[in-house]
């Protein structure tokens, strides 16, 4: 079965798994100026330019005088079912 088969809900989540699994370039978001590291933190300068994700694996978030700073969570657990899907054939949708 490939993804074009899934059917409306089989597509969300399955969109869901492939983009909580996609690795996050933090260095090329540093660089962009979009996120800095702030300790165990990483401060969001640019919110709008965050890209869906990456604001998908936010699980902590706080403001402070400084602005909003996030914690992002693991991926591991979403890169076992992806390659799980991918080894049912399929593949992640094009736009991810």
């Amino acid at each position: 079965m490939k993804f074009e088969d899934l059917d409306k809900e089989g597509k969300e989540i399955a969109s869901a798994i492939f983009r909580l699994a996609k690795p996050v370039d933090y260095a090329d978001l540093e660089k962009r100026g979009i996120l800095s590291k702030a300790g165990a933190w990483y401060r969001v300068l640019k919110p709008a330019d965050l890209p869906e994700h990456v604001t998908c694996k936010m699980h902590e978030m706080a403001w402070d005088s400084k602005g909003m700073k996030v914690k992002f969570s693991g991926i591991r657990g979403a890169q076992r079912l992806a390659k799980k899907l991918e080894n049912s054939g399929i593949s992640a949708p094009g736009d991810l």
